[in-house]
């Protein structure tokens, strides 16, 4: 005797279900049946906002400091006379009006000896005396050869405070004016403190008249170089904390 079974019930039910569920899922144009983001996508697009949202807030905090350092550290060529003596000048090359703003301090007797970091190598002593005017703008033959020292083992702002760091233990010197760009100032003197805790260091600030600090939210030139000098700053921070935690016993 044979025996035919008939499926009822609970079965036909899921299968009803299922056929509901293919007939109302999203196709792409193509007819594909389209899947549903992965959890993680999500979690990546969520960290990348975050990260991106700190990262500005940062940028404008930043910004500040730059606006409060040029404030108080930017002086006109007039008032270099009311920065504090030291035993040098240290000027890091690569911005417009630095190396000025050293020679004027040099000449203002702040310091006996100026000291120019980052020179290219192709730069001979006998061009720099090219570079600098003659007085009463600039300094005197003599005055170069006995009280400027050239530089030319730096590549970058780590560099810079790395070679002064050396320069100024072999002079035995405790103290030093440093001259940058304003925007350049945080992260150069983030750097020679960490190089040289011990040594006192006046800052002056020299405009850079190519950065729009007030609007530079709307100038793409001032945006881009504001925002690699965050970042720079950030990574030599990360890189400190890294290196103390390394050098530690």
């Amino acid at each position: 005797m044979q025996h035919v079974y008939q499926c009822t019930g609970p079965l036909h039910g899921r299968s009803d279900m299922a056929d509901r569920r293919r007939r109302f899922q999203r196709r792409d144009a193509d007819g594909q049946i389209e899947r549903p983001t992965p959890w993680w996508r999500w979690l990546i697009v969520l960290a990348v906002v975050v990260t991106g949202s700190v990262w500005l807030w940062g940028l404008v905090g930043y910004v500040n400091d730059i606006r409060r350092l040029q404030a108080e550290y930017g002086l006109e060529t007039s008032a270099l006379h009311m920065v504090t003596a030291a035993d040098a000048i240290v000027v890091a090359t690569g911005g417009s009006g630095r190396l000025a703003t050293g020679i004027g301090l040099l000449k203002a007797e702040r310091a006996p000896t100026l000291f120019i970091s980052g020179v290219d190598p192709t730069v001979a002593r006998d061009r720099i005396r090219e570079l600098i005017a003659p007085p009463p703008a600039g300094l005197s033959t003599e005055v170069i050869d006995c009280c400027v020292a050239l530089g030319y083992g730096a590549r970058d702002t780590l560099g810079n405070a790395l070679e002064v760091t050396d320069w100024m233990s072999e002079n035995g010197f405790g103290s030093l004016i440093l001259v940058t760009s304003g925007y350049h100032l945080p992260r150069t003197l983030l750097e020679f403190r960490h190089a040289m805790p011990d040594v006192r260091i006046e800052l002056v600030a020299v405009p850079a008249t190519e950065l729009r600090i007030d609007d530079y939210w709307r100038n793409p030139g001032s945006f881009a170089l504001l925002a690699a000098e965050w970042s720079k700053y950030l990574f030599a921070r990360v890189r400190m904390v890294l290196h103390d935690l390394l050098a530690k016993p």
